[in-house]
């Protein structure tokens, strides 16, 4: 029984150690950039762009619409939700009204070379189409 004791501290300063590197690598969020770069009438489409790839492929993005008739600030609803293809393009097709619109991409976590990475969210400028 005793070189199972002398062994417990090792283990435990293992499993300590890889814990601390498995949520490092987490925590490391990589720059991501979503756009709109087109609102006409009957589609939105954008983009997001990251430097690493599998943070542009597979991505929720969601296009919000300024609802003027609410008094409350930040008055914005969900208009619609797309996932982005591998090169990050998003199209959004529908019947849209005239208005001040955003997208917005939300955080992902992607494994790579046996690595948790936390691809970050991102907020789009509030443009009118």
């Amino acid at each position: 029984m005793r070189p199972f004791t002398r062994r417990l501290p090792v283990l435990f300063l293992v499993a300590a150690a890889a814990l601390m590197l498995s949520a490092a690598s987490a925590s490391a969020a990589i720059k991501s950039t979503v756009t709109i770069t087109s609102g006409e009438g009957t589609e939105f489409t954008g983009k997001v762009t990251s430097p690493k790839a599998k943070c542009r492929a597979g991505r929720t993005v969601k296009l919000y619409r300024d609802n003027e008739s609410s008094r409350a600030a930040y008055a914005y609803t969900v208009v619609d939700t797309a996932k982005t293809d591998r090169m990050g393009n998003w199209t959004m097709e529908g019947s849209f009204i005239a208005g001040v619109f955003y997208a917005r991409v939300l955080p992902m976590l992607i494994h790579l070379n046996g690595m948790t990475y936390r691809c970050a969210g991102d907020v789009s400028l509030r443009q009118h189409f």
